[in-house]
């Protein structure tokens, strides 16, 4: 099996297996394109961004976010959106606080306001309480500044706290001890009226990255993986698995459908202020070409979109997926892209070289 892309884009096709064990032909196509000033469109960029075959991190898996997410999910029943980046002060004059915004016309209208850093400190009369915050000109809009994360300051582990929702964040305390809470970090980014302002407050988590898959929503559709899936369904995915886990956007951000022609405004996530641009429609038709000359046209789905505020890029993540017909090389080549029927033409009356009877059999069964 080849792929015949005929686009500016790369493109991968590797092979999957759904729930219920069956195999299909997974083609992952990925666009990036530069931004250019305020209301221009954004163009195919030069160099493409690569695929990725598994999470990347800031940092340590362990105890970082995730940077990027892998492009190669089975598939994603809505469409994730994605701000990778950080928060910048008006004309780049030091700030205490900002106000961060990414608007998807008729879609997402969302705001993080982001503060400079502070510790917890005690007041003359006792109080704990955030200090004062420091000027910045540059705030990375990560996780590790958002609320969350956990305390395991108790010597006896079963008191130990865990922030699902962010396992890397700040300003989660169950232990009122105050040596083990002033000094430590209050969050910089949170949503307006829910900013962290008592040591043991829960607050919502802010954030416009990837959301890591071990932390809720997403491990919540996971699926069951008991002794009763060890006996009736191993190695398939358990009976309760939920596509939705792949989708790696925060929940606010995972829209129906992206179409193309979408306004997108980004508020103080770029040195230059407010970034202003239409999210592109492009025209990706797929041919899936079988050894027995029929042919399959398939539309592929946008499911993922990643806008690079720092890089001033974009990134367009198409899918498509189509079922094996019989043999896994019943699948000739994927054509991405438009071609003449004259090609085409060229293509059905290719004629298959056979070494032996035997491999003829093979494919003539799957005729």
């Amino acid at each position: 099996m080849r792929i015949e892309n005929r686009t500016p884009f790369v493109a991968e096709a590797t092979i999957t297996i759904d729930p219920d064990g069956r195999e299909s032909y997974l083609l992952v196509v990925k666009g990036t394109y530069d931004l250019g000033p305020p209301g221009q469109p954004p163009v195919v960029a030069e160099e493409q961004r690569s695929l990725v075959y598994a999470d990347a991190y800031h940092g340590d898996p362990a105890s970082s976010s995730i940077l990027e997410a892998y492009d190669f999910a089975p598939s994603k029943p809505m469409t994730d959106i994605v701000v990778v980046g950080a928060a910048y002060a008006p004309r780049e004059r030091a700030v205490t606080r900002t106000t961060v915004r990414l608007v998807v016309a008729g879609l997402i209208d969302k705001s993080i306001d982001v503060t400079g850093e502070r510790l917890w400190e005690r007041t003359l009369a006792g109080r704990v309480q955030p200090g004062e915050p420091r000027p910045f000109t540059r705030m990375p809009l990560t996780y590790e500044r958002a609320f969350g994360g956990q305390d395991t300051t108790f010597s006896d582990a079963s008191r130990h706290r865990f922030h699902r929702d962010n396992l890397v964040g700040c300003g989660l305390h169950a232990n009122p001890d105050l040596d083990t809470i002033l000094g430590t970090r209050v969050p910089n980014l949170a949503f307006a009226g829910h900013e962290q302002r008592h040591w043991n407050e829960i607050v919502p988590t802010a954030g416009f990255a990837f959301v890591c898959p071990h932390w809720t929503p997403r491990i919540g559709y996971a699926g069951t993986y008991d002794q009763a899936w060890m006996d009736q369904r191993y190695p398939f995915l358990p009976d309760d698995f939920d596509e939705r886990y792949h989708q790696a956007a925060p929940g606010d951000q995972i829209v129906a459908e992206i179409k193309g022609g979408e306004g997108v405004l980004l508020q103080n996530m770029h040195p230059d202020g407010m970034q202003r641009f239409t999210l592109p429609k492009a025209d990706l038709p797929v041919r899936f070409l079988f050894v027995d000359r029929s042919d399959m046209i398939v539309t592929p789905k946008l499911d993922t979109v990643v806008i690079w505020a720092d890089e001033m890029k974009l990134s367009l993540v198409w899918r498509a997926r189509v079922p094996v017909k019989g043999k896994l090389y019943a699948l000739r080549a994927i054509v991405i892209g438009h071609c003449s029927q004259y090609w085409l033409s060229l293509q059905r009356s290719w004629k298959p070289y056979f070494k032996g009877v035997s491999k003829y059999v093979e494919w003539k069964s799957v005729r």
